[in-house]
């Protein structure tokens, strides 16, 4: 599973992911914002997707596809 956080360019690379075989999903922004803690950084973002995308609860966005 590749996760991303939804944002401008996501959809592309998740179709990438999928392109390659991969499970490619994208997670909400304001889930990566109330699971990373501290400030904002790459490393830090980075992390909250990880965590964001393991939490047993959470709702993984659906992608655009390449016709839309």
């Amino acid at each position: 599973m590749v996760v991303f956080a939804a944002c401008g360019t996501s959809n592309f690379w998740q179709q990438q992911a999928i392109r390659l075989g991969h499970d490619g999903r994208l997670i909400c922004p304001k889930m990566v914002r109330s699971v990373r803690q501290n400030q904002k950084t790459n490393k830090n973002d980075a992390l909250a997707v990880v965590q964001g995308a393991l939490l047993p609860d959470v709702n993984f966005i659906a992608g655009k596809t390449i016709v839309q």
